[in-house]
């Protein structure tokens, strides 16, 4: 009844937020906006954003093969990434789609930590580079309603992001943890928190890997953000790259925060509300946000189609007879 209970006031709130939107826009300007999205240039959106998760996949795949798992391998990894993105849309947050990855890939390989550690290190390097294209942003000349803040905020996220690896790759973390052990134990999970801990750990060895995973996530955060540009583009905005560059993270950003179901309606607001500094009509930012949501929502449908292809695979083993099946 709790979970049923956080859910629906995550719906109600997603609700709110699209009414408080729609309650101050003009329908005839909505309309408008809706018609001036090219279909042809919202397609090219949707290539580059499944562009951007094949970069996600292989981002992931590095991050194991750095850990000696060359098993299962780039097809497996992006089968399961799009079931994520799928049952992603119904969670609370972005960040349910990452456990949809960490306990998908740990059934694969029996290895729970591992898969974790891998998920883990890959969402905190990929926040991280949102840093890097909002400086690149800045330094572009790109601006919008409180420039500063928003580069403020960033550089604050990227800096949580570094001290996160910092702490789990310092030696001397560990021994700060060792009064903790006590309690670990009356909880019974010591032993999955302490091989967590060294999965995560384990990583310190492998810097190399390390920085291609962060310039693969660069690039991964910067195809979102010309799927936004084309959008934009495709709806007649005016909207420099620069400026694309500053403000999408902080956009990219609001779906982490378990406030609404999947983001629904705080993604919206939230571009009507940046985009407003740069002289972007309410109905234009309110439709280039769905557009956007869209565009997700599309490419995770490819989810669906891996959860059938599995089934129907399952289902064939299920049927064809081992080698120790007795015969007549």
């Amino acid at each position: 009844m709790h979970r049923a209970g956080r859910i629906a006031l995550q719906v109600g709130l997603s609700v709110l937020l699209l009414a408080a939107v729609l309650w101050q826009a003009s329908p005839h300007r909505l309309w408008e906006a809706v018609t001036a999205l090219s279909a042809g240039w919202f397609f090219a959106a949707l290539v580059v954003n499944l562009l951007a998760v094949l970069v996600m996949t292989e981002r992931w795949r590095v991050l194991l093969v750095a850990r000696g798992r060359h098993e299962p391998g780039f097809g497996w990894l992006l089968e399961t990434t799009l079931v994520a993105l799928l049952l992603g849309q119904v969670l609370p947050t972005a960040v349910g789609g990452d456990a949809v990855r960490a306990i998908d890939l740990s059934r694969r390989t029996g290895a729970r930590a591992e898969a974790i550690s891998s998920v883990l290190v890959d969402k905190i390097v990929g926040t991280g580079a949102l840093v890097v294209l909002a400086a690149a942003g800045a330094a572009a000349g790109g601006g919008g309603i409180g420039g500063s803040t928003v580069l403020a905020i960033e550089l604050a996220v990227g800096l949580v992001c570094a001290l996160s690896l910092a702490i789990l790759f310092s030696r001397r973390a560990r021994r700060g943890l060792r009064p903790l052990r006590p309690l670990a134990r009356r909880l019974r999970v010591e032993k999955p928190a302490r091989a967590l801990y060294d999965a995560l750990h384990a990583y310190r060895g492998h810097p190399g890997a390390l920085t291609w995973v962060f310039v693969l996530a660069c690039v991964a955060q910067l195809l979102r953000v010309i799927v936004v540009a084309i959008l934009a583009h495709g709806m007649g905005l005016s909207i420099s790259f620069g400026t694309l560059l500053l403000l999408c993270p902080v956009l990219f950003l609001v779906t982490i925060v378990p406030v609404s179901l999947n983001g629904v309606g705080l993604r919206e607001a939230t571009f009507v509300v940046v985009l407003a500094g740069v002289a972007v009509r309410r109905e234009d930012a309110f439709v280039l946000g769905l557009a956007f949501f869209a565009i997700g929502v599309l490419t995770a449908l490819l989810g669906g189609a891996v959860l059938v292809r599995r089934a129907l695979a399952g289902r064939h083993e299920n049927l064809v007879p081992s080698d120790r099946s007795p015969t007549l």
